[in-house]
């Protein structure tokens, strides 16, 4: 039979369509891995032959050059469609907000606490200097604040009249040096403090006390002249005619003169005024004397308040005592200040009045007191502070107005203040979107299909020399798993390496149904697979204790490094019972190829089960450990009815082995799904649902029974290129699904209304 009708028969229609998978860091471009990655290389060689560069393919054996052949030609019909927009099977890596998490991903965190009333209890302005925004920062911030709230709990409690003593203290020295510094100047301060005090107050209380005697003895003499002048009046009584006329303007004369003593009036008083008008002033002025008498103290207050050098500048040795003082005081608060005694200066040393003055000295001889008074706790207080500045700077700034919040709330106003600091650092925020309704009219544009030059394909087989890269135009994918050579650019070589090697990119395949591609990627089968297991004690005629295969009923058994790669019908490989190193390197690199490329395969060996069970408990990715898989995958199949979860749940731990595990819940569907399921209660949602070869973020089920797939930034889990995403989103609604894609920027800067506007879309799809 003729290769192409052997290919034929072996490659079903279609290559599938190859794309990164999540696990894929697209930092190794010369290695390839997983259950695309020949499909990926075969699209990468027809780029490189539209490009008019020559391909040099590295076979295994000399058997595999039809099925490449065939292979090239498929995928020149496949990605015929290839546009400058998005490549047909590798995508740009996202960029990174939250260490490796995108955009969408990093409002997906955000989103778990968005909601909550604590979520805002910290300021938007606490510095993040020397933030690196990493889950690995910010579980350690997280544990270390839960670590320092116990910490401080379990502490003594003190009072908060130590806070204000300078962080030198308990960053930079022991407890009993401290103890002495403080202690000492404490006691020296207090007791020049104490003495300045007398002194402004024998100097303003003694000024006072001479302002009152001056006032007390003005008003005496008032008083005593009034009681003069109405004896006088007495005894006019008692007095007619003109002797009497001429007393009574003297005593008028001299209340006049009183009136421009003490009043400054110089109008004279009425020499014709009445006796009984007279009598009556001078009543007046001594009830008005007494009042003034009655409110001295109040009269002389704000004369008092106002001393000062300036206000008794007549007075030189008041002034310059004055002065002395007040040079004093500020003297004395600049050393306290400078000794370092507080963190803060302790600062109010332009006040311009002497009562002024000792108010401010008042005032810091009470701090000084209450600090003194409070020594006793200085060891609880040492602890306290010196646990708290052994933390580091970026913890103090969070740890200080977390420590006022209830403990229920902490974590909560935590993770929403650190996760909104994250996602403003982000310029650009809608760049990886992609409308899902602009791929499906992606699909809708006719194209050409492209020939390939056959004169620039070149298959280089086992021994002979691949010609050096320097300088040429020229691809290479090489299906032996070999190392770049070192004049080929990491660009222009392809190395197809086995699963379990973790520097190579890995690629899954969409649009393919075979339960064999659970052994290079994320796989659920739709039904269940042809397998079967054969126990036999006899080994295949010519095996020679090889590990073989036949690939044709009633064919010769061949040793499985030599396998074309084509199969008609069912497969039959034979497990010896001890495995060869070039037989267990090659089921390793073709383990996914022998369960996909035929219909049916069944697997004969004489291994107890003990022994699987023993090489499936073993450690690492040995070819023992990937042959109990294989031969309990088949015992799965077996089954009526067949364990489908038995047969995933092998594929998933061999894929961890190699460093593939399953990807998580999108952190944006997870925690969307709550939101919604409150805005729409009639809908069941259904998180990370496995299907074929990916996983559906967030399934929405109407009533109707319409089904939506909310896809974050409109992209299925993976990192496909525009045109890949378009066709697996069309096998999503040719399976019945509606496609939704979520605005990770919308519901960043405006939770509410994007919502709204989602839940519109869902009921009216």
């Amino acid at each position: 039979m003729a290769t192409d009708e052997l290919f034929e028969l072996s490659i079903p229609p279609a290559l599938g369509i190859p794309y990164a998978g999540e696990n894929s860091g697209l930092t190794a471009p010369s290695g390839t891995r997983g259950s695309g990655a020949f499909f990926y290389g075969l699209g990468q060689c027809v780029r490189a032959l539209r490009n008019e560069e020559t391909v040099y393919l590295l076979l295994r054996n000399g058997h595999e050059a039809g099925k490449v052949r065939q292979g090239l030609q498929m995928a020149a019909k496949q990605l015929i469609v290839e546009t400058e927009e998005g490549e047909a099977s590798g995508g740009q890596k996202a960029p990174q907000v939250f260490g490796p998490y995108g955009f969408a991903a990093t409002v997906g965190l955000w989103l778990k606490t968005a909601g909550e009333p604590a979520s805002a209890l910290l300021s938007p302005f606490i510095s993040t200097d020397s933030f690196e925004f990493t889950p690995a920062e910010f579980v350690d911030l997280r544990e270390r604040i839960d670590r320092t709230m116990r910490r401080f709990a379990r502490l003594p409690q003190v009072s908060r009249s130590l806070d204000d003593l300078n962080t030198g203290f308990f960053r930079h020295q022991s407890l009993e040096e401290s103890r002495q510094f403080i202690t000492a100047n404490l006691e020296d301060y207090l007791d020049r403090i104490s003495r300045l005090q007398r002194e402004y107050q024998l100097l303003i209380n003694g000024h006072a006390r001479k302002l009152l005697f001056e006032r007390q003895g003005e008003l005496s003499e008032r008083r005593t002249k009034i009681g003069t002048i109405q004896a006088e009046l007495q005894r006019l009584e008692k007095v007619n005619g003109r002797q009497g006329r001429r007393q009574l303007k003297e005593a008028i004369a001299e209340w006049s003169a009183y009136r421009e003593r003490w009043y400054g009036t110089t109008t004279p008083v009425n020499p014709q005024l009445p006796f009984p008008a007279l009598r009556e002033e001078l009543q007046e002025e001594l009830r008005a004397l007494h009042q003034q008498r009655q409110n001295l103290n109040r009269e002389l207050r704000p004369a008092s308040l106002s001393l000062s050098v300036v206000t008794v500048a007549g007075d030189a040795p008041l002034a310059a005592s004055l002065r002395k003082m007040g040079e004093e005081l500020s003297a004395l608060i600049r050393e306290i200040d400078e000794a370092g005694l507080y963190q803060l200066p302790l600062g109010g040393t332009d006040a311009a009045t002497a009562p002024r003055q000792l108010q401010l000295l008042e005032s810091v001889r009470d701090r000084l007191r209450n600090t003194h008074r409070h020594l006793h706790e200085l060891d609880d207080f040492y602890a306290r502070r010196h646990f708290w500045y052994a933390q580091p700077a970026r913890l103090r700034r969070l740890l200080a107005p977390l420590r006022e919040l209830p403990p229920e709330e902490w974590e909560t106003a935590f993770s929403s203040w650190y996760f909104e600091r994250c996602l403003q650092r982000v310029d650009a925020t809608g760049e990886a979107w992609l409308n899902p309704a602009t791929l499906q009219k992606m699909l809708e544009k006719s194209t050409a299909a492209t020939e390939i030059d056959w004169d620039r394909v070149h298959f280089v087989l086992p021994g002979e020399e691949l010609p050096q890269g320097d300088g040429m135009k020229a691809f290479c994918f090489d299906l032996t798993g070999g190392g770049r050579p070192e004049k080929w650019a990491e660009d222009r070589f392809i190395s197809l390496r086995p699963l379990w090697d973790d520097t190579a990119d890995h690629y899954q395949l969409a649009g393919r149904l075979e339960a064999g591609l659970l052994f290079g990627q994320p796989f659920l089968p739709v039904s269940g697979p042809d397998w079967a297991e054969v126990r036999t004690n006899e080994a295949p005629p010519g095996s020679n204790g090889h590990l073989c295969l036949q690939v044709k009923e009633g064919g010769p058994w061949m040793p499985l490094p030599e396998w074309d790669g084509i199969a008609e019908g069912v497969i039959r490989l034979y497990l010896p019972d001890e495995i060869l190193p070039e037989d267990g390197q090659a089921l390793q690199a073709r383990a996914e190829e022998i369960m996909t490329v035929a219909p049916g395969v069944r697997i004969f060996h004489g291994w107890s089960n003990e022994r699987i069970t023993q090489a499936l408990l073993s450690d690492g990715v040995t070819v023992e450990f990937l042959a109990a898989v294989i031969l309990r995958a088949a015992e799965a199949a077996m089954a009526e009815p067949y364990d489908r979860d038995a047969i995933v749940a092998l594929g998933r731990e061999y894929r961890t082995r190699c460093g593939l595990p399953d990807p998580a819940p999108h952190p944006l569907a997870e925690n969307l799904r709550k939101l919604l399921s409150e805005r729409l209660p009639d809908h069941f949602f259904e998180l990370h649902q496995a299907w074929r070869d990916t996983f559906l973020p967030l399934v929405v089920l109407a009533p109707s029974g319409r089904k939506t797939v909310l896809l974050p930034d409109g992209r299925l889990p993976g990192r496909a290129g525009e045109w890949a995403e378009a066709l697996r989103q069309r096998e999503l609604r040719a399976a019945g699904f509606h496609c939704l894609g979520l605005r990770a920027d919308r519901l960043w800067m405006g939770l509410s209304e994007e919502l709204d506007e989602i839940v519109k879309a869902i009921r009216e799809a």
